[in-house]
């Protein structure tokens, strides 16, 4: 097969993947935040920062790239800018599901004009996160699966989770405060 065929297609899957890892993620950090309530009984204050800053960053960033490692069998017709690349198209289509969630929960409190506002701040806010904390994870699966570098790894995911909880942290730092 051509390797630019290759290329899109992987490209194009990386984008559906990563949409629907955020069904999943959805799922998994409702579970893992029911738990948290089990073993431990939270402030609310608590339970923002635990979900906002340790649960959805380590939940999110680990997952969103899962549609890449099915790509790996083509390693050998990727360069790391295109795993860089397959990184941001998955965080673009976990993006796009998350706000619709979002858009979702906002009209249903706050009605259109609420919702409508919600997706557009997420929009330019929280959409370039994921685009940028999806590419790092990207790199770090290109260095593994385009040139054996499989020791890099986890540095690129612990950037990756460290950057999308300050991101977090630093919206949910007024409420906090």
């Amino acid at each position: 097969m051509n390797e630019k065929i290759i290329v899109k297609k992987c490209f194009t899957f990386s984008l559906y993947a990563g949409a629907f890892i955020g069904v999943l993620t959805g799922i998994l950090t409702a579970l893992e935040v029911l738990l948290y309530r089990i073993v431990y009984s939270p402030s609310i204050e608590e339970e923002i920062f635990i979900l906002a800053c340790i649960i959805a960053p380590i939940t999110e960033e680990i997952l969103k790239p899962i549609g890449l490692i099915l790509c790996r069998r083509h390693a050998k017709h990727l360069h790391l800018k295109d795993w860089v690349v397959m990184g941001a198209l998955a965080g673009v289509g976990f993006a796009i599901f998350e706000n619709a969630i979002y858009y979702m929960s906002a009209l249903t409190r706050g009605g259109e004009l609420f919702a409508i506002a919600t997706v557009l701040i997420r929009t330019f806010t929280t959409l370039p996160m994921h685009v940028l904390t999806s590419s790092i994870s990207g790199l770090g699966l290109g260095f593994w699966f385009s040139r054996g570098k499989y020791i890099v790894l986890p540095g690129f995911y612990v950037a990756a989770i460290a950057i999308h909880s300050a991101f977090n942290f630093a919206i949910i730092g007024t409420y906090l405060a």
